[in-house]
This record gives C-alpha cells, sequence and structure tokens, in this order.
C-alpha cells in the first residue's frame, strides 16, 4: 500500500509525500506538529544545549549558597530566559499571553483566599484560548470594530518580529499553568487561614492537598485518584514501603524510581515554604520556564517552586538518558515516515477508495493510533528529559504503551498523565470527586475537548469518551458490587478477557475521532467491517486482541503479586 501511495496508484496525487533523505525514498509529512519540530530541531537542540550549560554553571556557583539565596537566583534566570525564548518563538504577539497571564496574576493575589480570585482566572484563561484561537491570534482584522487599535496591531505586524508561530497554538499549557498558580495560591492562602485561627491543628496545612473551596486531605485525594473516572497523574499514585524497594530494583533497568514518583507527589501537595514563593518573579518563572514551555509535560506550581530550593544535579543522569531515548524514538518514527504512509492514507482518508481490502483499512487506523503514540513518547520524554537536567522533576505523560490498555479507565491513567493529574486535582476533586463522577466526566471531557482546540472533531472525541466511559463505568460498579459471586464462575478470566478485546475497538473508535470526526469515523467502520470479508478482519482482530488482554492482565497480576506500582505509577 505504501509503494502504491508513492507510486500514484490510488490514482490520486500523493500531496504528503516529499522527497525524503533515507535510500532515496518519499517522506510522509502529512502530519504538520512533526513536520515542524523536524525543521526547527537543530535550533532547538542548539537551545538546550546552551540553556542547561548556563543552568548548571548558575547552579554550581550558587551550591553553597543559602537556600533563598538560590531560589532567587534560579527564579531570574527562568524567568530572563523564559523572556527571550518566548520572545523568539512568538515576536512582539508575546504581549497577548503577557497580557492574560498578568490579569490571572492580579486576580489571584488580589482575591486570595477568595473563590472568586480561582473563579476569575478560569474565566480570563479560557476566555483567552477560545478567542485567541477563534480569531487567528488575534490578527488585525480581529480588531475592526476598533479601528485605532487595528491599524496599530498591522503596523506592528509589518514593522516588528512576528516569530515562528502564532501564541494561540502554545497558549493551552499556557491556561493549565495560570489556572495551576491561582488554584495553588488560594489553597495555600486558605490553609494559612486554618493554621492562623484558634484550636486548629498545626499540621493542617503542610498536610492538606487541594479541593473545592478548601484543602482536600491527601488520604481523600488517594481515594479518588483510584476511581477517577478520567484524567488521572502519573505522580499520584500509592504505595508502601514494599512498593518502594521493589520498584526500585526495577528502576535500574527502567530508570524512574519508586522514590521521583513519591517525591513529586508530595512536592504537589506540600504548600510552598513562604509567601515570597508566591510573587510575580516567581510566577513568570513558572509560565515561562523553558523546558517545558513548548509541550510540557505539566508541573503543578507547588511542585515546580518546591524543587528550586536545591541545585537539582542528581537528576542529569537521569535526563540525559531521556534525552537519548526520545531522539533514539524520533530516529525510529522518521525510518517509518520513509517506508510506511498508513498516516497519509489515514489523513486523505484514502481507505474510502474502491479496492482496497478490510485489512488494509483496519491496519490503517491502527498504525494512525500507533504513530501518535511514537510521536509524542519522543517529544515528551525529550523535554522531561531537559526539564530533569535543569533539576526540575517532571512527570511520565506516557506511563504505559498504547497497545498495552484494554479499559478507558487504565487508559486515561497512562496517556498524557501530567495532564491527567492536573485535572484530578484542578478539576476533577473540587466537582465532588468518585461522588459525582456520573456527570462530571461531561464536563472534563468537554473541557479537555475544547483546550485542544475549537474544531468539531475533538468534540466528537470528547462526546464519544463521555460515552464510553459511562458505560464501562456502569459495568465497573455492577462488576466490584457482585465481584464475589462473579470470581466463581467458571471460565470467569476468559469472559473477562474477551469484554476487554471488545472495549478495545471502543477505544480505538473514540480516539480515531480526534481525526475522523462522527461522520468520517462511521465510513471508517463501514469500510473496515461491512465491504466484503469484513466478518473475518473483525474476526481475526477481537482473537488477537483477545489474547493480547490475557497477556496484558497476566501482567498485572504478576505486578500485583511482585507488588509493584498500580498502573497510573508505570513507565512505558
Amino acid at each position: 500500500g505504501s509503494e502504491m501511495y508513492q507510486n500514484g496508484e490510488f490514482g490520486v496525487y500523493p500531496c504528503h509525500l516529499r522527497a525524503g533523505y533515507m535510500f532515496g525514498r518519499k517522506q510522509d509529512r502529512s502530519d504538520l506538529q512533526w513536520s515542524a519540530l523536524r525543521r526547527g530541531f537543530l535550533p532547538l537542540f542548539g537551545f538546550t544545549v546552551a540553556y542547561l550549560a548556563l543552568s548548571a554553571l548558575l547552579r554550581y556557583f550558587s551550591s553553597h549558597a543559602p537556600a533563598k539565596v538560590l531560589y532567587t537566583r534560579r527564579i531570574i534566570f527562568f524567568a530572563v530566559s523564559g523572556l527571550a525564548f518566548t520572545f523568539f518563538l512568538h515576536g512582539w504577539r508575546l504581549v497577548f499571553p503577557l497580557l492574560a497571564s498578568l490579569l490571572c496574576y492580579l486576580a489571584s493575589t488580589k482575591l486570595r483566599g477568595r473563590k472568586a480570585g480561582p473563579a476569575l482566572v478560569w474565566i480570563v484563561s479560557v476566555a483567552f484560548l477560545v478567542s485567541g484561537k477563534y480569531f487567528g491570534g488575534f490578527r488585525p482584522s480581529s480588531f475592526s470594530f476598533f479601528p485605532l487599535l487595528q491599524h496599530a496591531v498591522q503596523y506592528a505586524d509589518d514593522h516588528l518580529y512576528k516569530g515562528l508561530y502564532g501564541w494561540d497554538t502554545q497558549f493551552n499549557l499556557t491556561l493549565l499553568r495560570l489556572i495551576s498558580y491561582a488554584m495553588d495560591r488560594h489553597w495555600f492562602a486558605q490553609n494559612k487561614k486554618e493554621k492562623d485561627m484558634p484550636n486548629s491543628s498545626s499540621s493542617s496545612g503542610s498536610s492538606e492537598a487541594t479541593g473545592g473551596g478548601g484543602g482536600v486531605n491527601t488520604a481523600e485525594m488517594k481515594e479518588r485518584s483510584e476511581t477517577s473516572p478520567a484524567h488521572r497523574g502519573g505522580g499520584s499514585g500509592q504505595s508502601s514501603n514494599k512498593d518502594e524497594d521493589e520498584s526500585g530494583k526495577e528502576a535500574k533497568t527502567r530508570g524512574d524510581t519508586t522514590a521521583k514518583k513519591n517525591e513529586l507527589r508530595e512536592l504537589m501537595e506540600r504548600d510552598p515554604p513562604c509567601i515570597d514563593c508566591f510573587s510575580f518573579l516567581s510566577f513568570l518563572a513558572y509560565i515561562l520556564y523553558p523546558p517545558l514551555f513548548i509541550a510540557g509535560p505539566i508541573v503543578t506550581y507547588n511542585a515546580f517552586v518546591n524543587q528550586l530550593f536545591h541545585t537539582g544535579f542528581g537528576q542529569a543522569k537521569t535526563g540525559l538518558m531521556l534525552i537519548v531515548r526520545a531522539l533514539f524514538w524520533a530516529f525510529v518514527l522518521e525510518v517509518l515516515l520513509h517506508f510506511v504512509y498508513l498516516y497519509a492514507v489515514s489523513v486523505d482518508r484514502l481507505w474510502l477508495l474502491p479496492g482496497l481490502s478490510p485489512f488494509y483499512v483496519a491496519s490503517t487506523g491502527y498504525f494512525t493510533l500507533n504513530f501518535m503514540y511514537i510521536k509524542f513518547l519522543s517529544i515528551w520524554m525529550y523535554f522531561r528529559g531537559f526539564s530533569h537536567v535543569d533539576g526540575v522533576i517532571s512527570p511520565n505523560n506516557l506511563i504505559r504503551c498504547v497497545n498495552n490498555n484494554y479499559t478507558f479507565t487504565g487508559f486515561w491513567r497512562q496517556w498524557h498523565a501530567s495532564l491527567n493529574k492536573w485535572v484530578l486535582r484542578y478539576l476533577y476533586i473540587p466537582l465532588g470527586g468518585k461522588k459525582s463522577q456520573w456527570w462530571s466526566i461531561w464536563v472534563i471531557f468537554f473541557f479537555i475537548g475544547v483546550w485542544h482546540d475549537l474544531f468539531l472533531v475533538w468534540i466528537a472525541w470528547a462526546m464519544l469518551n463521555c460515552v464510553f466511559f459511562t458505560l464501562e463505568i456502569g459495568v465497573l460498579y455492577a462488576g466490584y458490587a457482585y465481584r464475589n459471586v462473579l470470581a466463581r464462575i467458571p471460565m470467569y478470566e476468559v469472559v473477562i478477557s474477551w469484554a476487554g478485546a471488545l472495549n478495545i475497538f471502543l477505544l480505538m473508535i473514540a480516539n480515531l475521532a480526534i481525526l475522523y470526526g462522527f461522520g468520517g469515523t462511521k465510513l471508517f467502520l463501514e469500510r473496515m467491517f461491512l465491504s466484503d470479508g469484513g466478518w473475518k478482519v473483525f474476526i481475526a482482530a477481537v482473537s488477537s486482541f483477545y489474547a493480547g488482554v490475557r497477556g496484558m492482565r497476566a501482567i498485572r497480576q504478576r505486578e500485583e503479586r511482585m507488588g509493584l506500582q498500580s498502573d497510573d505509577e508505570r513507565r512505558t
């Protein structure tokens, strides 16, 4: 199929293929995000080396300074380098996200400790996100209602540096940081009030994590994270001392210790040591922190500032290994894009053409999901390694391989784990946790869909995930209520595995909706299963998924026997 596409034998021009650099073959460049990263890799890598060298020198010469002095020097360096880096990316249009950030900072500080503060930050940041995407980053035509402002923006576009790409493509992550700062600032003020109250526990402030309107204790956060229907974080798992010992041994080969996971969770839940940690300079350093600015992973404000009181040189080796592994996976993806053009076939919807077998159509969808996984694996691993070398621990975004999931609950524990943790902390728990998950997952997924983009395909993705998630929650609740009876049923494991195999289809359908939308997904399923021979593909796919689920369950049972970390603590 790839050769047919390259040679134009589908009867259409291969518009997404360009001259490659491997073995005289063409390269699939249908993914705009990956193509942009490929073009900008050398400048990015050069910036990484230069930035880390300066940061290492700063930390080395400050290693014997008091912790407060080290903290101050680091946030100054982060803020200055962040401003320079983001100006290089966005040019003069950086004023728009900076304006949003300033408004959110003022709301957080002037209304600290009151619910109106975080509420106003949510409104301002979401308004900037939606309007920025809708108006294309505020082009001059966006201000036609105000001619003077329209002329000013047009003049700036014509005479000032405009950067590499628009600020609106990057504001998604900035929004998460703005809300994280506002919520953590709000809870810090509330915890301080509680500690200052008569008869209050002296440890109440330090032992509380987040929640709606006030502190939520750590035990409640852990309990909710076990049953959260969507978006749980990679660093919010639970473990015993035995967990730490066992996974610490395996971490010698996996490179991700239990101690680091628990440390990140502790940093996230612990209030910063003083009110000065919420200064404007600290806020700016967090919002613009260069290693995590482009793609994350997302680090909460508390976890970020709590790490800046020591040099963090101990993370350098882990970070360098992550960067090396990220470059390896990027090379693997580049090889695939020179030899397998199924993603271009998927983007161009060439699976609609007659003559393609149902197996080829199914392979297109399966390869598309795996392409997305390898792409994000290499991107997130690179920037995570970048921050680790800089002494800032960030969570693992992809904990398990995309092919090692058979439930929606398990999948959303593993995929984009830092975003999942953010949603758990700032949406799921404030909305009521598992007590309200039947309706809160609709709010959460709709927010995540709009957060990604305003295209209808993201709304389709959100709605499909909500429907399938609701069904799965109902089945899991019923299964848990009758677990003792079900466990005595003959061939119980076989039944569960067949159900998991069918659930994998629902997972694939929900995630392909990102690319195809409602109508396209329906057409894709018709071409895959209702064409001649489609039933054979269905039987073969379900059978292979069944075998895979048996293996996945065996792996999880082995991990449970060995006392290893829960699913959301595991790496790929």
